[in-house]
């Protein structure tokens, strides 16, 4: 058979005492996917129904509210279209079974929802289904118990680590450790064993040439505020569960983050820097084993990190033990890969790949394969693809493009001038690459002087609502004059415009071909502008636009704007310490004095007895230092300020502090 069999889609309610056509549809459980910071991931298992004319819509909303929202109904999963060219059982993996499947996106963290799944099918059967799940909650600063570990030589840190334990704050005095360094005890969630800098520029893990810089090998165990450079690997944490590496700068390596292989569970990747050592235009046919960020398993966030100089910045990889799943790409700045930015391929059900900003890359994103999906990538901005801002290679099927922005120049060889050049390759057996079950709306491209160029034959696919520049010939497999011509003898871009070569507020300046190294670009739209109000209503996507309907591209008029890349370190009381690694949180203390060494600054600690609470023993002691002088480096406790004496001002301060323990502190319990 060439290619995979047609089907469709619809909607469904209430559990029927029998089922009263062969046809009806029997829904099993609903269940959920590991919950990221933002995402809640579900799925349905379904049998009967062999007309596949069933819907599953989607409503959520705060648990307790009285109102729901709608969100997008869930994908119908084919796994008659899994092809047999890449299928998941040569990976040793299971072939999804029938199932509706989705997420429900953009959702805060650490909070409580309400979902409900309603199932219909003109045939009979159905019904409604809902859970109480929560979003997982950004990992916090510190363990709830920490027990500080003070290290200043590799020695010492190679020690610490073989006799690390849960709640363990392994932080690492300025200077260069020399080696490579495996951290294989476990934490637990609540007191995970954290290595961390003291500072991410002046802390430096030098592997000279090693093989990996630093590995975790246990699980709730983390890295934080320093940097590795000189090896193959920068870090490997392969097989482990609750494994956090933020604020994190990894320089001079072949490859940054492996988190692939085994059971590998909620990984927290963020706000890291990244430093390959390829240089752009860098297109050698082994570039992608050179990677940024490679990640499988489930209930992983990937998110805020810069990425520059590998193959494939972020992505995927087959795993053999557990299916890729859950798992949010969101908020990373890419600024040069010379093969994928994005790679989505082995994905099995609920991956995202959302608000990413990826400039100067072979290819934006890729889908070789999708194994019954969904895959949702919205929001993104692809410039200067050389190759596709999106690759439909291998046969995918079940994912969603919706509202990104791609901007191209002259790419590499054949349709090099297209907006969207996308070719399939020829499978073994000599059939064309096929793409099915999936949606292609709302997004704004690009180009020179061409559209659409792409010959993967395609099969139950929305095309709609797109933005083109310029106009001329679409090929979707078959050729159309123009996007007329598509709009009235095809089924796809009947809601379809033609926009502005330049609909940005910023113009986007590019070279003349790819190899020119662009910088990044805004996708803000220039008021008036064809792109704007162009697009269709999506719930729980689109749905909160200005105007008079949703925004072409990247961007809806009012949205926040995106932070691409690692965000600011939070700092409370702005004194210029990070709150992670601030010894009085609340209370501006930019020298960090701490003259008694208890973990908690002189300004937020007036407790001299060290009794644990500022109270009347505290008054007497501090009265009795009143007018006393106070010299580096050892402060007097009493001189909350550190300005050298203990004084009226210190007087005022200690007032403030009467009747309260200690801190809040980043360095004591």
């Amino acid at each position: 058979m060439r290619g995979p069999v047609r089907g469709g889609l619809a909607l469904l309610l209430a559990w029927p005492a029998a089922l009263p056509a062969a046809d009806a549809i029997l829904p099993g459980s609903l269940a959920a996917d590991p919950p990221t910071t933002c995402c809640l991931g579900l799925y349905l298992p379904v049998s009967g129904d062999d007309d596949r004319d069933a819907v599953a819509t989607l409503r959520y909303r705060p648990l307790g509210a009285p109102d729901w929202q709608a969100g997008m109904p869930l994908l119908r999963v084919r796994p008659d279209q899994i092809s047999a060219e890449s299928p998941p059982g040569a990976f040793g993996l299971p072939v999804p079974v029938a199932q509706f499947a989705g997420s429900v996106l953009g959702l805060p963290p650490a909070t409580a929802w309400e979902v409900e799944v309603t199932v219909t099918d003109p045939d009979g059967g159905g019904g409604v289904q809902t859970l109480a799940l929560a979003t997982a909650a950004v990992p916090a600063a510190l363990p709830a118990a920490p027990v500080p570990v003070a290290v200043s030589t590799a020695g010492q840190l190679a020690t610490a680590l073989a006799n690390a334990g849960p709640g363990d704050v392994i932080t690492l005095a300025p200077g260069t450790y020399t080696g490579a360094f495996t951290l294989s005890r476990d934490g637990t969630a609540a007191d995970p064993i954290l290595v961390r800098g003291a500072d991410r520029d002046t802390v430096v893990i030098n592997a000279a040439g090693q093989g990996t810089g630093f590995t975790l090998a246990g699980d709730h165990t983390r890295l934080e505020d320093l940097t590795v450079r000189g090896s193959d690997w920068g870090l490997r944490l392969n097989g482990t569960t609750g494994v956090v590496v933020r604020g994190i700068r990894i320089t001079d390596v072949n490859r940054a983050i492996d988190g692939r292989g085994g059971a590998t569970r909620g990984l927290y990747i963020c706000d890291n820097v990244l430093e390959g050592r390829r240089v752009w235009p860098d297109f050698a046919n082994n570039i992608e084993n050179a990677e940024g960020i490679a990640v499988t398993g489930q209930g992983h966030t990937v998110c805020h990190n810069r990425i520059q100089g590998f193959g494939d910045a972020l992505g995927l990889n087959q795993n053999t033990s557990l299916v890729n799943a859950a798992i949010d790409f969101h908020g990373n700045e890419v600024l040069w890969t010379g093969d994928d930015g994005i790679e989505l391929d082995y994905a099995h059900r609920n991956v995202r790949a959302f608000g990413n900003r990826v400039t100067n890359a072979s290819m934006g994103v890729s889908f070789q394969p999708v194994w019954g999906g969904p895959v949702y990538v919205y929001r993104n901005v692809l410039v200067n693809m050389a190759r596709s801002p999106f690759k439909l290679n291998n046969d995918p099927t079940g994912f969603y493009i919706l509202n990104n922005t791609t901007v191209r120049t002259l790419g590499i060889g054949n349709n090099q001038d297209y907006a969207w050049p996308s070719l399939g390759y020829l499978q073994a057996d000599g059939d064309p690459a096929y793409a099915a079950n999936f949606e292609f709306r709302n997004n704004l491209l690009i180009g020179v002087s061409a559209p659409a160029y792409v010959t993967t034959e395609l099969f139950d696919a929305t095309i709609d609502s797109n933005g083109w520049w310029p106009d001329g010939v679409f090929v979707f497999y078959d050729a159309w004059a123009n996007l007329a011509d598509l709009a009235a003898n095809s089924p796809y871009e009947a809601h379809g415009r033609i926009v502005e070569q330049q609909p940005f507020v910023a113009p986007v300046v590019l070279g003349l071909d790819h190899t020119t190294q662009v910088a990044p670009v805004s996708p803000l739209l220039a008021p008036g502008s064809v792109a704007v109000d162009g697009g269709q209503v999506i719930p729980g996507l689109t749905d909160g636009y200005a105007g008079a309907a949703p925004d072409l591209g990247a961007w809806e008029r009012g949205l926040p704007l995106t932070v691409y890349g690692p965000r600011p370190a939070p700092d409370g009381d702005a004194d210029g310490v990070p709150d992670a690694i601030d010894n009085c949180v609340l209370l501006g203390n930019a020298s960090q004095c701490d003259s008694d060494g208890d973990g908690y600054g002189n300004r937020c600690d007036a407790d001299l007895s060290g009794n644990g609470e500022v109270n009347a023993q505290d008054t007497t002691l501090f009265r009795q230092r009143l007018g006393q002088s106070s010299l580096l480096p050892d402060y007097d406790a009493a001189d909350l300020n550190c300005n050298g004496s203990v004084n009226a001002q210190d007087t005022t301060l200690f007032r403030s502090l009467l009747g309260a323990p200690p801190g809040p502190s980043a360095l004591a319990p």
